[in-house]
């Protein structure tokens, strides 16, 4: 997991805004464990299970406080690194304001192409059901 010291210090929270976020089935039954409606959070679009944005920012920001921290997707927690899907490699996000801050693992990048391998196998199942 990326420390997120970085935005707390900052009081950054442009990763929350105009989120395109992709949801594990994991990440949905993590949040739900926690006592959030997945309707409340999720929409299905394409065989993605993606993050709801409220005026503009991600469902669960309220003020400058994320309300699911402790439960976050996964792609919340590697952020700013994301997957590159060009290049078929993990990459800084510079849309991020202090993407130069953050440093990464080998086993955090391993987490984050594990994460991707899910996101695309589990869209795949979805699509087959459909």
């Amino acid at each position: 997991m990326v420390e997120g010291m970085v935005c707390k210090t900052r009081g950054c929270r442009r990763c929350c805004l105009e989120t395109e976020m992709m949801l594990t089935e994991g990440d949905v039954a993590r949040l739900e464990s926690q006592g959030f409606r997945k309707d409340e959070f999720c929409f299905e679009s394409q065989g993605w299970l993606m993050l709801r944005n409220v005026e503009e920012h991600c469902v669960f920001l309220s003020g400058d406080v994320c309300t699911a921290y402790e439960n976050r997707p996964d792609g919340c927690r590697h952020y700013p690194f994301v997957w590159d899907e060009e290049y078929e490699n993990v990459v800084r996000d510079i849309d991020c304001p202090y993407h130069n801050e953050f440093r990464i693992t080998k086993q955090e990048e391993g987490n984050l192409r594990r994460a991707v391998k899910a996101l695309y196998r589990e869209r795949e199942e979805r699509l087959l059901r459909s």
